[in-house]
């Protein structure tokens, strides 16, 4: 007898129950996990809480302690920087890098080397310290002159710290420290120089930086490093650019005598791996040392760009000598 048509069932149909049937299960498997999940949850919250109030867990434990807390700062009422508001600055202050932060967090920076990328000789020294208190000296210099821009000074020089400079790390430490108190009149007035790859370029590097910003060249200048280099930027660094000792000014400070900083030490390598090489090659041209020291500091492959943002300075960041550089420059 034949069946009639409406309840002959075809492939396609017993095929569509099917996938509606897989369907509903893979839906309903779905909501029981997301049920387990969040009920996890609310029991672990309630757990949490409990042991809160019973005074057996801290809210720091409940924030995990793998990590030493980043600090924020907030810079809602702060000034914000704009540099066509700063066109009256013509006193350049320069802090020069010697290292570069690797640590996502500065709770330790004046105290751990473990916070900083450190060449072998810079290790054991104590030397964090003393890069916060440049940093911090800086801060202090601009905010006794209204006048004056900070310039943080130092290129992109540890291939094991990745693309950061010096000048950017020491930058962070100043905000890390929320200034020491100044940001409001500081941090407006300050930026970064992040090319430099020694002492000279430091110095250079940072005019053509405060030109970029400013828009005119410094008539006044400091410098803040360690002391036991003021000699190079007194006597040898700031002829070689033609500044005058009466526009000149170095603040010097080493580690403290209580550290483990050998002074000695540093004094007689200043004298052989800087002084002496500086004094017959101002401009760092000729040296193998210092031409290997510049190539060693850029192991990204930056190039300078203050030949084009600072015209007036091409033929003095390409005079190699002999002698000092003849030409009349902007500050004089």
């Amino acid at each position: 007898m034949a069946r009639r048509r409406g309840f002959v069932r075809t492939g396609y149909e017993e095929r569509s129950c099917f996938r509606i049937a897989r369907l509903v299960c893979s839906a309903s498997c779905l909501a029981v996990a997301v049920f387990i999940v969040w009920s996890y949850a609310v029991n672990q919250e309630r757990s949490s809480l409990n042991l809160l109030q019973k005074g057996m867990l801290t809210k720091s434990s409940l924030q995990g302690t793998s990590r030493a807390p980043i600090t924020t700062i907030d810079t809602s009422h702060l000034t914000p920087f704009n540099a066509s508001r700063l066109k009256t600055c013509n006193h350049l202050i320069v802090v020069c890098g010697h290292a570069i932060t690797t640590s996502e967090s500065l709770a330790d920076v004046a105290t751990s080397d473990a916070v900083w990328s450190l060449l072998p000789y810079q290790r054991q020294q104590d030397l964090p310290s003393s890069f916060v208190a440049h940093v911090r000296a800086g801060v202090t210099e601009a905010q006794k002159d209204p006048n004056s821009l900070l310039v943080f000074s130092g290129g992109q020089t540890r291939p094991t710290a990745g693309p950061k400079s010096e000048g950017g790390a020491y930058w962070a430490v100043a905000e890390h420290f929320e200034w020491w108190g100044a940001s409001a009149k500081v941090r407006h007035r300050a930026v970064v120089e992040d090319y430099a790859r020694d002492s000279f370029e430091n110095f250079l590097f940072a005019i053509g930086r405060f030109k970029e910003v400013i828009g005119h060249y410094p008539a006044k200048f400091t410098v803040v490093g360690y002391a036991f280099k003021r000699d190079r930027f007194a006597t040898l660094h700031a002829p070689a650019l033609g500044i005058a000792p009466s526009a000149f000014r170095y603040v010097g400070l080493d580690p403290p005598t209580n550290s483990k900083f050998d002074l000695a030490a540093a004094t007689t390598g200043e004298y052989e791996n800087a002084l002496r090489l500086f004094s017959e090659d101002p401009y760092g041209c000729h040296s193998p040392v210092l031409k290997a020291k510049r190539l060693e500091r850029n192991p990204y492959m930056r190039a300078v760009p203050y030949s084009l943002s600072c015209p007036e300075l091409r033929k003095l960041l390409e005079w190699c000598g002999p002698g000092l550089f003849p030409n009349p420059l902007p500050w004089d």
